[in-house]
């Protein structure tokens, strides 16, 4: 279910109007009308992308990596591929699914997720007691005793194929910002009709509370409320003030300078690391997967470096218009795949009937 503010701009009737003209005219949904601040927007409401175009866009951008897709899709395919050319990774401790159930578990810290899947779903993040031979479940705060950790483990397997992790931890400079689980710097790099590659926008996304275990930002699952996302200067590496992902009244407290819950300064602050992060991602692009023109990139800030966490090869525009509060229309990276755009289309018809 799609939730909108219970505050409304331009009082109920005001916005119904205003909703409707941008559903005929632009194909805006209401939640687009909220999300991008479309009642005080400067920009036309028809340079934003909306969710529906997206997937076309990049299945079209893409195909001529279709069939190394699953190298993206597929988290344990990644972390192969990352091994491969030796970018640093999430180590795979174990795989399970609906035919391979967990006997035990490795006997460490560990985050548990979907081999296939986005917006945190089906995750676990346990932290291992050496003591007692137990588990802490770090979502629910509770002690669990290993055979309950199976059993949690194993009601995920049973519907899906999982990844059994070592759990990556924030740098010190960000945990204070991400109280709850990993922070990742969400990076779009893009192949050019040169055959160069350039990073082009850069958000950090963090856990908004001690019980988010992810950093997703999504406004479907209620897991993510409260998660929160700042821009990040490409060149400097500096933070703007972070939004908050909370559509159940997006107009109280949209920025936060600090942290709510540690307090900690998000605003001004310098990514550990940042001229790293960005080596990485255009390695990890030019190197083993080039056959893609744009990607997103989750990259985690550890106390030893940057980690490759994933890549997507369909990551979407509105995480960008929502966090950067401009629309794809018009910006440097619209341009770029616009040129790709050309030279796929001056080569071969649409596909599939997307353009």
């Amino acid at each position: 279910m799609i939730r909108v503010p219970r505050e409304f701009k331009h009082g109920f009737y005001g916005d119904v109007i205003r909703c409707f003209k941008g559903a005929i005219w632009y194909g805006a949904l209401p939640a687009d009308y909220y999300n991008y601040a479309l009642h005080s927007s400067p920009h036309p409401h028809g340079l934003y992308s909306r969710r529906i175009e997206t997937k076309g866009m990049f299945d079209l951008l893409n195909s001529a990596a279709r069939d190394e897709r699953n190298t993206l899709a597929d988290k344990e395919q990644f972390s192969i591929v990352c091994q491969k050319y030796q970018i640093p990774t999430a180590r795979i401790l174990a795989v399970a699914g609906p035919d391979r159930h967990v006997k035990d578990l490795p006997k460490r810290d560990i985050f548990i997720k979907p081999a296939e899947g986005s917006k945190g779903e089906d995750t676990i993040s346990l932290q291992y007691n050496e003591e007692n031979n137990s588990y802490f479940d770090n979502r629910f705060k509770v002690p669990l005793s290993t055979q309950a950790a199976i059993q949690q483990t194993n009601d995920i397997a049973q519907r899906k194929k999982i990844l059994i992790q070592t759990l990556v931890s924030n740098s010190s400079e960000i945990a204070p910002i991400s109280p709850g689980g990993l922070a990742t710097a969400r990076i779009y790099t893009v192949k050019t009709v040169e055959g160069d590659y350039r990073l082009t926008n850069a958000l950090l996304r963090l856990s908004g509370a001690s019980t988010n275990i992810t950093d997703n930002f999504n406004n479907q699952l209620a897991s993510n409320d409260g998660n929160m996302a700042s821009c990040i200067d490409i060149e400097t590496g500096k933070l703007s003030a972070a939004i908050v992902n909370n559509c159940h009244n997006i107009s109280k407290n949209k920025y936060r300078p600090h942290h709510p819950e540690t307090g900690a300064q998000i605003e001004g602050i310098t990514l550990p690391w940042w001229t790293d992060i960005k080596r990485l991602c255009l390695r990890a692009h030019e190197q083993a997967f080039k056959k893609f023109v744009f990607i997103g990139w989750d990259v985690a800030l550890t106390d030893k470096g940057p980690v490759l966490i994933e890549g997507n090869w369909n990551p979407g525009i509105t995480f960008i218009q929502r966090i950067e509060e401009r629309p794809y229309g018009g910006c440097p990276l619209e341009n770029l795949l616009n040129k790709q755009f050309e030279a796929i289309l001056s080569q071969k018809p649409p596909i599939h009937g997307i353009i």
